[in-house]
């Protein structure tokens, strides 16, 4: 079937209903409209504040930020065939963690709900597309949901990776809306496998930004290399305020994202994701965990390295370490020599090992005028990267305190004042959901 024959009552996101699903319990009235193949005004959208009509909502009111919630009109239970059952050992596993809502402001990319147990032989509403990276554990895919792109992150079951332990990370990230922040679309567990999906798919990680900008130098990406100091420091004071510790900050396990768009060049936001050994705290526990933990060694704080009890200072440290490499490469210092003058402690080249070489190595950084000094002072930035690797926890700002010393900095402010709002996309809500053919004829448009 192709997508013009799509039938008329299902979703734009969710797929032709199969297997057990009930076609009874499909959503009513949101029709692809004559302009199928147009972006978002191709498409009739749920709105949230529809209005109610005899008991049942009317869905008269369409907006294309709207992302296909889940059936209006019918009051059906999670019993219902196809809809996962709270009383299976994954709906319990969910329900423990509270993830299991109304279905009227679920996020329906399936059409069986946000949360999905397929049977065996049952086919998977997932078009993929390209792997995108994979470890030991996970694969990582770009998959199509019907017109949205999608990043599924595929986990093996075994006695090492159990739902139970594996929906944390789903947890985590459900309790996260912010426009630096990986947004979660919704999970499957299908026999071993157990999926997560999540918007937008990235055109890459930070590190791989950091390689390419080193040889390129290109201006408009050194910008929104410096412009990305505050979104981190946001995104990290956002997920601290919420109670969530990351526990795995490196450039790796940040994306930066680069959208087309037709009236300009682009637009690149940055964003946290794999929370997959984040920990939840709460005022009460001092925010402190202890004993072993994942980590990864060159980026890790020395605490977490010598597993001793850690709080979110740890997340500091490592997003200090991220910065000092960022603002290397905003003043084009290679950072082979850095990696070099790290590894003269002797031990590998792991920050917490060399705290003080790195302090020297950022002293001794070229001080002509560039970018990131255009929007920081030189030695304010300094000053803050060597607190926020601090050796001791007690010494480092906490992440709050980082983004109050950038929005601060008198050449911030100054910028300010001419009318460049660094932190503006800080403020805004998460990227809306977008089809894919729309970023795909922008980046043909600009060729």
């Amino acid at each position: 079937m192709s997508e013009r024959d799509i039938p008329t009552n299902s979703l734009p996101f969710a797929p032709e209903t199969r297997g057990q699903y009930n076609t009874a319990d499909s959503v009513k009235g949101v029709n692809e409209s004559s302009h199928g193949w147009g972006g978002w005004g191709g498409w009739r959208f749920l709105s949230q504040d529809a209005r109610k009509d005899n008991g049942k909502q009317s869905v008269d009111s369409m907006t294309p930020s709207t992302f296909y919630t889940a059936t209006p009109g019918y009051e059906v239970g999670f019993g219902t065939p196809g809809r996962i059952n709270p009383g299976s050992a994954y709906g319990r596993v969910l329900q423990e963690h509270k993830l299991l809502e109304a279905k009227e402001i679920e996020i329906n990319w399936s059409g069986r709900g946000q949360h999905v147990d397929f049977g065996i032989n049952e086919i998977i509403p997932l078009e993929t597309e390209r792997t995108i990276g994979h470890s030991a554990t996970a694969l990582v895919e770009s998959v199509r949901c019907r017109r949205i792109r999608l990043a599924r992150k595929s986990i093996r079951c075994n006695r090492h990776a159990k739902p139970e332990d594996l929906v944390k990370e789903v947890a985590y990230l459900h309790k996260l809306r912010h426009p630096h922040i990986v947004q979660l679309v919704g999970t499957y567990l299908q026999k071993k496998t157990f999926a997560i999906l999540l918007y937008p798919v990235a055109s890459g990680n930070l590190q791989n930004y950091l390689d390419k900008l080193e040889i390129s130098q290109s201006r408009d990406m050194l910008a929104d290399l410096a412009r990305f100091f505050f979104c981190l420091t946001h995104g990290l004071r956002y997920m601290h305020e919420q109670g969530i510790r990351h526990m795995d900050i490196k450039p790796s396990n940040i994306l930066v994202h680069h959208r087309e768009a037709m009236s300009f060049g682009g637009v690149r936001s940055i964003l946290f994701t794999d929370f997959g050994i984040s920990k939840t705290f709460t005022e009460e526990d001092g925010s402190q965990t202890a004993g072993p933990a994942a980590l990864t060694k060159r980026w890790c704080s020395p605490e977490v390295a010598a597993q001793e009890p850690r709080g979110r200072a740890a997340d500091v440290f490592s997003l200090g370490c991220v910065f000092a490499t960022m603002y290397s490469v905003l003043v084009n210092a290679p950072l082979a020599d850095f990696e070099g003058v790290r590894e003269e402690s002797g031990a590998g080249d792991a920050f917490h090992l060399a705290i003080l070489q790195v302090h020297n190595w950022l002293d001794n950084l070229p001080s002509e005028r560039t970018i990131i000094n255009t929007w920081y002072s030189r030695r304010s930035m300094v000053e803050l990267l060597k607190g926020m690797m601090a050796r001791n926890p007690k010494g480092r700002p906490p992440a709050s305190a980082v983004a109050h010393r950038l929005e601060n900095d008198e050449n911030a402010f100054e910028a300010w004042r001419r009318g460049k709002d660094m932190w503006r996309c800080c403020r805004e809500s998460p990227e809306s959901y977008r089809v894919a053919e729309e970023d795909e004829m922008n980046a043909l448009a600009h060729e």
